[in-house]
């Protein structure tokens, strides 16, 4: 059924994020100064792009509670459910796997202290942080307007909100008939 399906996508998000914490600063540049630091741009760039992907993982929750909404509270049939289960894969996976390609393409993928995430390198140069720096950016310039963008984007996509579904809206767990 479609809870199950999406405990596994959520699942898989999971098992991808908590690899990309498990390597911890195995894939922080070398050069970075931190402890056990031993690797490379591109194992920067790979934790990166895994951690991004994680942001799946909220998602993939909150629809979960949406469908539990429309299950329970709302007796939607496990059918109406998988009308829109689609789409929630399909935004949810676009999302995440869209803005992990994204930053990598921008080099936004730098050391945030023992992991490897959104900030600009070297760290407060330039536009990468919200004061602004006359020590230009080598990598993740503006990077923290993406990161905030990406949140605020996030957070808005993970509350069920006003959704229409079939003719019918469902808003704050109330069904409203159109």
């Amino acid at each position: 059924n479609s809870v199950k399906r999406v405990l596994v996508g959520m699942s898989i998000v999971d098992i991808l994020a908590s690899f990309a914490w498990f390597l911890s600063t195995w894939a922080v540049p070398e050069d970075s100064g931190f402890a056990y630091a031993s690797g490379t741009t591109a194992s920067c760039n790979f934790q990166g792009f895994l951690l991004q992907i994680a942001i799946g993982a909220p998602l993939y929750n909150s629809s979960l509670a949406l469908f539990y909404l429309l299950l329970i509270k709302q007796r939607w049939s496990d059918e109406q459910v998988w009308r829109i289960e689609r789409w929630v894969h399909v935004f949810i996976l676009t999302f995440t796997i869209g803005t992990s390609i994204m930053l990598l393409c921008l080099d936004q993928y730098n050391h945030v202290g023992a992991v490897c995430w959104v900030i600009g390198d070297p760290q407060e140069c330039g536009n990468s942080s919200f004061q602004g720096s006359d020590v230009s950016c080598e990598r993740g310039n503006w990077a923290w307007a993406y990161g905030v963008a990406l949140f605020l984007r996030t957070s808005l996509d993970m509350r069920p909100g006003l959704c229409n579904f079939n003719g019918r809206f469902v808003s704050r767990g109330i069904l409203h008939s159109t």
